[in-house]
């Protein structure tokens, strides 16, 4: 059982440098990517909750979506882009 257990994470390492390959090359586009995935549902979620479905859903939205975006685009584009380079950088040197 645990050489399939090393098997495993071997092909999700591999799986990894294999995606991070392709994001890595911009490093903008995939903060806008990490931030739009993440902002969008949980502003509709939390200013849903907040607020309901009245008017001012449609004013709350808008200016809570952005101020989510921005954050996060910043956290993406400095913390986790480094974050995954490191790993990135790491496993090639092991040799995936």
């Amino acid at each position: 059982m645990n050489s399939n257990s090393n098997e495993y994470y071997k092909n999700k390492t591999a799986q990894f440098v294999k995606n991070w390959e392709v994001k890595r090359s911009n490093r903008p586009l995939f903060a806008f990517k990490e931030a739009l995935t993440f902002s969008l549902p949980f502003s509709f979620i939390f200013i849903f909750f907040e607020v309901g479905f009245s008017e001012k859903f449609f004013y709350k939205f808008p200016l809570f979506f952005f101020i989510n975006m921005v954050i996060y685009f910043l956290i993406a584009y400095f913390i986790s882009y480094k974050f995954n380079e490191n790993s990135y950088q790491k496993y090639k040197k092991q040799g995936f």
